[in-house]
């Protein structure tokens, strides 16, 4: 036995056309305000969580580099390509000293002399940022594959005296003084990097940033896709308390509100040092 239901309309409550347009527009205009309001709300805690994440892993007995590359032109901004960018860069620090280096995306493995690396990413406008928070790496390890690798004595000869030396570049620059005073009482302060002993971090470190812009046709050592002007400074070595406040700088408070293109994912975890977690995996 089926049961019909009776439907019953009050017309009084039907709103004419007019109406409807006028509330149409009313929500639409809460909504923008809404919106506005809204889009600077910063998440704190994904902000402190992003930041505790790699400080707790700061030594203070170490030191660090802080290495900065720039997508070229035509790449515009997508997370997922920079994090690939993040990989791809990952990988050529280490083959910089172990050429048969082997990397997978879905295994965060190092060499375990290679040092620890943070990637973070900073968007900027159509293109975007790499920061590259590092430890540094082991002088005795840098002067070992000078002496017994012929294949790194020729990158090293080439990214030198081909390339960085003959431009007289300033370790510490004009526009670093001009950000910091305090560089003017730098041990480095008005040496050029040909001044340095080949063990010298801030050679290292530069000598990193040179390699992954090196690419020709002969000889594909860089990233395809990382450009930047040479006579600028892409790299600094610093000491821990330097370390734990550029990873606040870092990540901006901008990285980390609702409508942001990165929405609180600056920090590519994916292929960075997170935890003591991946020491068994790293070999």
């Amino acid at each position: 036995m089926s049961t019909v239901m009776n439907q019953w309309f009050d017309r009084d409550l039907i709103s004419d056309q007019a109406t409807r347009d006028y509330k149409k527009a009313q929500n639409i205009e809460y909504y923008s305000h809404w919106k506005l309001h809204h889009s600077n709300h910063i998440n704190h805690t994904l902000k402190q969580h992003s930041i505790d994440l790699v400080q707790r892993l700061i030594d203070k007995d170490k030191t660090y580099y802080l290495l900065t590359y720039s997508c070229s032109e035509g790449h515009t901004f997508d997370l997922q390509q920079s994090k690939k960018m993040c990989y791809y860069i990952r990988s050529k620090h280490i083959q910089f000293l172990f050429q048969n280096h082997k990397p997978n995306p879905s295994s965060v493995t190092k060499p375990a002399m290679f040092p620890r690396q943070w990637f973070f990413i900073e968007p900027k406008n159509d293109r975007y940022h790499i920061h590259v928070l590092m430890e540094a790496i082991d002088p005795r390890l840098f002067i070992k594959k000078l002496a017994q690798s012929k294949r790194f004595r020729t990158i090293f000869h080439r990214l030198t005296e081909d390339k960085l030396f003959p431009r007289n570049q300033d370790v510490i620059s004009q526009k670093m003084i001009d950000r910091f005073e305090r560089y003017v009482e730098h041990q480095h302060y008005g040496r050029t990097y040909n001044l340095l002993d080949i063990s010298d971090d801030w050679l290292i470190s530069r000598l990193l940033v040179e390699y992954i812009m090196h690419r020709t046709d002969n000889e594909k050592w860089g990233v395809i896709g990382v450009h930047q002007s040479p006579a600028c400074n892409h790299s600094k070595v610093m000491n821990e308390s330097e370390a734990l406040s550029k990873v606040e700088y870092l990540n901006k408070d901008e990285f980390f509100k609702i409508h942001s293109d990165i929405q609180g994912e600056n920090f590519c975890y994916e292929y960075s040092r997170r935890g003591y977690r991946f020491l068994e995996s790293e070999h």
